[in-house]
């Protein structure tokens, strides 16, 4: 009875909530998250980007992870978590997993961009150092499960050949956190704001106070005071 009445005051909560493309979403992602997240991959809000992310054995029946994905183009475009098929023997190889399945559906977006005319170069974001390191360099220590070897080897080749360009995220700033477990609710409003979301509790639109999100500058001192991402934060949650 306690979780749904949480499920419920959370959909209550939340009910006038809306994605918005563009307008003050870029300075959003490029304050919030952190000016390294837009370098090397053009401005505005043009460019692909996708967020892949994974928990490790978070399935208390089987001991499976979770791989979360956000992928943006001036917003959130396309997002899951899901389970993942194998068991994965480390945190890497479930990082891994989700790469790969997150790969895969950037490509998809990509050429869809690319047919309509629109040229761009996908950008994948993760936080985990070991993958990303592993992939640059071309060496794999993961386990011989089939699916995650195959993610791994997709993954590397298309790094390889640039049809993806890979940077590192720091936790706080992996947009598909909240897709592989429970955050804090701070964290989850300021990673719903990045996404695009607007509505109460996440202020009045993106121009007054997301262009200050996370670093506690203008009228406000950061997430919940001020107009650091709107008075209203968490009054409909709570």
């Amino acid at each position: 009875m306690v979780a749904l009445k949480r499920v419920f005051r959370y959909l209550n909560g939340t009910k006038d909530w809306r994605l918005r493309f563009g307008g003050a979403l870029g300075v959003a992602l490029g304050g919030a998250l952190g000016e390294s997240t837009l370098r090397g991959e053009g401005e505005g809000e043009g460019a692909l980007r996708c967020y892949v992310d994974s928990d490790y054995a978070g399935c208390l029946d089987d001991s499976k992870s979770t791989s979360g994905l956000v992928i943006t183009f001036g917003g959130a475009v396309d997002w899951r978590s899901r389970k993942q098929k194998s068991t994965a023997q480390s945190t890497t190889d479930a990082e891994y997993y989700a790469f790969g399945v997150g790969c895969m559906r950037l490509t998809q977006i990509s050429h869809l961009l690319n047919e309509l005319g629109i040229q761009t170069i996908p950008h994948v974001f993760s936080d985990s150092q070991s993958l990303i390191a592993s992939i640059k360099n071309t060496i794999y220590r993961g386990t011989a499960v089939a699916h995650i070897a195959t993610m791994y080897y997709l993954a590397a080749d298309m790094a390889r050949d640039g049809e993806i360009d890979l940077s590192y995220v720091p936790t706080a700033e992996m947009l598909a956190d909240c897709f592989t477990k429970p955050l804090p609710k701070t964290a989850f409003l300021k990673q719903c704001a990045a996404m695009g979301m607007i509505g109460i509790g996440l202020g009045n639109g993106l121009g007054n106070g997301l262009g200050t999100l996370g670093n506690g500058r203008g009228n406000g001192t950061g997430i919940g005071n001020g107009n650091g991402i709107g008075n209203a934060i968490g009054k409909q949650i709570d």
